[in-house]
């Protein structure tokens, strides 16, 4: 019999690609202006980008180490911190390594450089982050109550 788990991470590595190119479809970034560099952009931004994925996974995994063995009494609540920490990091990180080296204008070169990696427009980015982390701010208050 296979684990749910080896299914989970399945269906996620199929589904994966599916909805990045739906969400891309709807949200498409800007061309690149005359101004801007796409490889340039990626040494600038790359190592950021990096370091943020690692904190992604970080703030994901976290909730089990916390919880250990009680994770799944937790329930629905534990997969909302999940989702919530793991872009709560990821954003936090890109705050720490962007607005003390050159401000909002920094910040925005980032998300710039992440709009062209993934090919999804700010918009778009904030139509699912923003959700993702309030559903992490209430699992957080549902589990500390």
């Amino acid at each position: 019999m296979t684990s749910p788990i080896v299914l989970s991470f399945v269906a996620a590595s199929l589904l994966t690609p599916i909805v990045i190119t739906l969400w891309s479809r709807t949200f498409p970034p800007a061309l690149l202006g005359e101004m801007e560099n796409k490889e340039e952009l990626r040494k600038r931004n790359g190592w950021i980008d990096s370091v943020a994925t690692i904190f992604m996974f970080a703030g994901m995994f976290l909730p089990f180490l916390l919880f250990g063995s009680h994770f799944n009494s937790i329930g629905i609540w534990a997969v909302g911190l999940m989702l919530g920490l793991s872009v709560s990091f990821h954003f936090i990180w890109v705050c720490f390594a962007t607005l003390p080296f050159g401000g909002v204008v920094r910040f925005r070169e980032f998300w710039r450089f992440y709009e062209i990696k993934w090919g999804i427009a700010m918009n778009g980015i904030r139509v699912v982050y923003i959700p993702i982390s309030l559903i992490g701010l209430v699992s957080i208050l549902k589990i500390s109550s």
